[in-house]
């Protein structure tokens, strides 16, 4: 089963995380949390990122659930997945995506990022 690594600015990656668990209950995918925040070395945080995607990775790759899109974290987490085959980087990471991550432990890492943005993407809407 793919891993998973969640990746944000401080704060928002425990948040969604413990949103997850709250509707879920118990999370069966391997998960780890890096949140950025504005004090942190990059390049130590990269470092932690790589880290987990090597604990995480036991063949079937791990999926980088990323909060936006060319700030500090997308750089950071996108620095530690350059040269890796079995790395797949989402943006934009919502609650939906997350909890479609967890509740379809079975598909490949391919399957697993198509799923969570298309997720992610059906989740936002204008209601009003």
């Amino acid at each position: 089963m793919p891993g998973l690594i969640l990746v944000g600015h401080a704060g928002l990656p425990e948040a969604l995380l413990a949103a997850a668990r709250h509707v879920i209950g118990a999370l069966v995918r391997p998960t780890r949390i890096i949140s950025v925040s504005a004090k942190d070395d990059p390049e130590g945080v990269e470092r932690d990122v790589a880290a987990a995607i090597d604990a995480l990775d036991s063949g079937a790759g791990v999926l980088i659930l990323i909060d936006v899109m060319g700030a500090t974290p997308y750089r950071i987490a996108h620095a530690a997945a350059q040269n890796r085959d079995r790395v797949a980087l989402v943006t934009g990471a919502n609650l939906a995506m997350l909890i479609r991550s967890y509740n379809y432990p079975g598909m490949s890492l391919a399957e697993l990022a198509e799923s969570a943005v298309a997720a992610g993407q059906r989740s936002v809407a204008r209601v009003h």
